[in-house]
């Protein structure tokens, strides 16, 4: 699936639109440098590889049309592609602000017992650390205690073999 989102919109890259297109990766990369020759914008992530939202499939399909006409070379058909996106962009219409503050003023309820759960996961981690630091610490402590137990008995039975043959 997409593993990049863009503006809340799943972001692909080449290896699954070339299946879902139905071509070879060198084919879609060759497709995609005619487009931007012709002055179409391709999203890049954030290695510099192209990510393809849904709008950038849809385009591409319609290119892979124009250009399996025997008509139309491949130029052609992306300053045909490019045109219409440009056109299509002069006639976008804004986007409402009242139904984005709708939208926010329903998202924020949703939200804030996330984050009070999120705080709390945090606070839980940290005890968990510190508990986790002290019993580390204690065991040292333990570790230490019976390493030097041991070399004192190792001691002490050394001086009594030596005593014995005295």
């Amino acid at each position: 699936m997409y593993d990049y989102v863009y503006d809340n919109e799943p972001a692909f890259w080449a290896r699954e639109v070339s299946s879902t297109l139905g071509i070879s990766e060198s084919t879609l990369r060759k497709y995609c440098l005619i487009l931007e020759k012709a002055g179409y914008n391709f999203l890049r992530g954030d290695n510099g590889r192209r990510a393809f939202l849904e709008r950038d499939i849809t385009i591409l399909k319609k290119f892979q049309e124009l250009a399996d006409r025997k008509s139309t070379t491949l130029e052609d058909a992306a300053a045909t592609i490019v045109a219409t996106v440009q056109n299509n962009k002069s006639s976008i219409t804004p986007v409402d602000t009242n139904r984005s503050l709708s939208l926010e003023t329903r998202i924020k309820p949703l939200l804030q017992p996330l984050l009070e759960q999120n705080e709390t996961l945090k606070r839980e981690l940290n005890e968990i650390r510190s508990q986790m630091a002290a019993t580390h610490e204690n065991l040292n402590e333990k570790l230490d205690t019976l390493i030097t137990e041991t070399r004192s008995e190792r001691q002490r039975k050394a001086r009594r073999w030596w005593r014995f043959w005295k």
